[in-house]
C-alpha cells in the first residue's frame, strides 16, 4: 500500500465515524491529563488501566472500521478475554522497550565521562534502535483485536513476519505515524484529532498488509 492511499482511506474512514473518534479522542486526551494528577502509585495504576482499556477501545473500533463497519460507543464494552490478551501483549513489548532503552542508555552513562565519544555513538545508535522496534512491533496490539484464536505468542509472532515481509513500507508508515502525533503535540489540544486519526491511520496500514482493507 502506498502512504497517500493510506492517508486518504483513513481520511474516508475518520469522515463516516467522526463523532466517536472526535469523542474517543477527548476521552483519551482527559485521561492523559489526569495520568500527570495522580501520584500516588494505586491512583496512577487506575489511571493507567484506564489510559490501556481507552486505547483498546480505539484500536478495536478502529480495525473494525476500516473493515467497512460503523462503529459507536458498544465498542466499549469489553470482551475481557480478548482485552486481557491485549494487555498481555502490551505489557511485552512495554517490557522489551525498558529493556532496549537501559541497554543503550546505561552504558551511554556509565561511559559518558571515561569515554565520551563512545558514550555519543551508544546513544545516537538508540534512535535507529528505537526505530527498528518500531517496524518490527507495529502491529501486535491490531492483530490482537482481530483474531481471537491467536495465542500471545502466536500474535507476536504473525505479526513481526508482516512487518518483516513489509519492513520498507512499514518504516515509511511508522515515520507517517510519528508525523502525525508530532503535529498534534505540537498544540497538545490537537491529540483529539491527532489520536485516533493516528491509530486509525496504523490500522489502515495494518489491513491492508493482511489484505482485509474495506472502505
Amino acid at each position: 500500500m502506498e502512504l497517500g492511499n493510506i492517508f486518504k482511506q483513513a481520511w474516508e474512514v475518520f469522515k463516516k465515524n467522526v463523532a466517536f473518534f472526535l469523542t474517543v479522542g477527548v476521552i483519551y486526551f482527559i485521561v492523559g491529563v489526569i495520568s500527570y494528577a495522580f501520584q500516588a502509585p494505586i491512583l496512577a495504576l487506575l489511571v493507567l488501566l484506564c489510559g490501556i482499556y481507552v486505547f483498546y477501545t480505539l484500536v478495536k473500533a478502529c480495525v473494525s472500521a476500516v473493515k467497512g463497519n460503523a462503529v459507536d460507543f458498544s465498542y466499549f464494552r469489553a470482551d475481557i478475554n480478548k482485552f486481557l490478551k491485549f494487555i498481555g501483549v502490551m505489557a511485552i513489548l512495554m517490557a522489551a522497550g525498558m529493556v532496549l532503552s537501559m541497554a543503550f542508555i546505561v552504558p551511554g552513562i556509565l561511559m559518558a565521562e571515561v569515554m565520551p565519544a563512545l558514550a555519543a555513538m551508544i546513544m545516537i545508535l538508540f534512535v535507529p534502535a528505537v526505530i527498528a522496534f518500531a517496524v518490527l512491533f507495529a502491529f501486535p496490539v491490531y492483530m490482537v483485536t482481530d483474531n481471537e484464536s491467536l495465542t500471545v505468542t502466536e500474535i507476536l509472532k504473525n505479526s513481526l513476519k508482516l512487518s518483516l515481509d513489509n519492513r520498507w513500507k512499514v518504516l515509511l508508515v511508522i515515520v507517517m505515524f510519528f508525523l502525525i502525533n508530532f503535529a498534534g503535540s505540537i498544540t497538545l489540544i490537537g491529540t483529539i484529532f491527532t489520536a485516533p486519526f493516528g491509530i486509525l491511520f496504523m490500522a489502515v496500514a495494518y489491513s491492508g498488509f493482511i489484505g482485509k482493507a474495506s472502505v
